[in-house]
């Protein structure tokens, strides 16, 4: 998945996927609430998911 660029998509279509994922990775159990907030304010500043991960958000298991 490129990062960084925007070109060739329709606005907010990745992020609503980032989000859509991230809220399935929490129904899980597998991040808390505070790590979905920190993880949301990244998408939605524009970061990503990839940043997310870097920041020290867990993607999977505990």
């Amino acid at each position: 998945m490129p990062t960084g660029t925007t070109a060739g998509r329709a606005p907010g279509t990745e992020d609503f996927d980032e989000l859509a994922g991230l809220s399935e990775i929490r129904s899980r159990c597998d991040i808390t609430d505070e790590e979905l907030r920190r993880a949301k304010e990244l998408v939605l500043s524009g970061s990503g998911a990839s940043s997310a991960s870097a920041a020290g958000t867990p993607t999977s298991g505990r």
